[in-house]
């Protein structure tokens, strides 16, 4: 009886179908492993990673863990044969979808502070940077989010993600700041204080005239009134009905341009009256405007 057994052909190498790889975090590649010669008998490897918090590899799949350098190095059973990859792991880049801010609106006051908050999606994008602007520096400034006011008016602060260029937009209003109103008229001043006071400090301020939204009758019984140039400050009245009547001794007055409409009595029974500055927006006289103002 003859048992003819099969030849043992030994490894002579190992070889990789990539000597260096790069990568991205999470990705995956298989590296293949040809040993040589083809008709080795034992053609059995294993697989090791010099850093596997960099990259892990089984049966020849490479799994990218973290950014770093790591080896994979294939190994032969039958005569210890290696081969090496060089695993380059990079950074994932998450780019930025979206930015809101904490605020849409904002009103302040002039010299007042206020900060908005800017966040960012999603939350693992790489790049933060948020860029700030406003479109009136003159009414607000921002830097790092922190608003301040200049000026009365209206402006949008806009923030801008440095990766992708997204925005969000806060629209701020900038209110005067509040003063005490001070009257060359004592009499004018007695007159606003009793109607107009609305915190009994005994003063109008500027806030307070700017919430006024008529000044009809307001000398009716202090008609002893010379002047009243203080009506600059009652931003929000935009008529006025027989407000000096019978003011005799009011000599001159500037209107100013927002009010446009000059109702009934306006000026009557004011006979030392010389001189009126009217806006050009003026759309209506009433009824006795003038009446025995005859000296204007």
């Amino acid at each position: 009886n003859v048992t003819v057994n099969s030849k043992i052909v030994a490894v002579t190498g190992v070889s990789l179908d990539k000597t260096s790889l790069e990568l991205t975090e999470g990705d995956e590649y298989t590296l293949v492993a040809t040993v040589q010669p083809a008709n080795a008998s034992n053609k059995q490897v294993s697989w090791k990673s010099s850093d596997e918090t960099i990259a892990t590899v089984s049966d020849g799949k490479v799994k990218a863990i973290k950014p770093g350098s790591t080896t994979i190095t294939v190994t032969t059973s039958d005569g210890n044969k290696t081969a090496t990859c060089s695993i380059k792991v990079n950074e994932k880049i998450y780019h930025v979808e979206s930015v809101t801010l904490d605020k849409t609106s904002l009103e302040l006051t002039e010299g007042d502070e206020a900060t908005l908050t800017a966040t960012v999606l999603p939350e693992n994008a790489n790049n933060k940077n948020i860029l700030w602007g406003s479109s009136n520096e003159n009414v607000a400034t921002v830097s790092n989010g922190l608003v301040k006011a200049v000026a009365p008016g209206t402006t949008s602060i806009i923030a801008k993600s440095e990766d992708g260029e997204k925005t969000a937009t806060c629209n701020v209003t900038v209110m005067e700041k509040e003063t005490i109103i001070q009257f060359a008229d004592i009499v004018a001043k007695y007159a606003c204080v009793e109607k107009y006071d609305t915190n009994g400090d005994g003063e109008v301020s500027t806030k307070e005239a700017a919430a006024v939204k008529s000044l009809d009758g307001l000398f009716t019984n202090w008609n002893t009134v010379t002047s009243f140039d203080e009506i600059v400050y009652f931003k929000n009245v935009h008529s006025i009905n027989g407000l000096f009547k019978n003011c005799k001794n009011l000599e001159c007055i500037t209107i100013p341009e927002n009010i446009s409409i000059l109702g009934n009595n306006t000026f009557y029974g004011c006979s030392s009256l010389t001189h009126v500055n009217l806006p050009s927006n003026i759309t209506s006289l009433g009824s006795y405007a003038f009446h025995c103002a005859t000296s204007v």
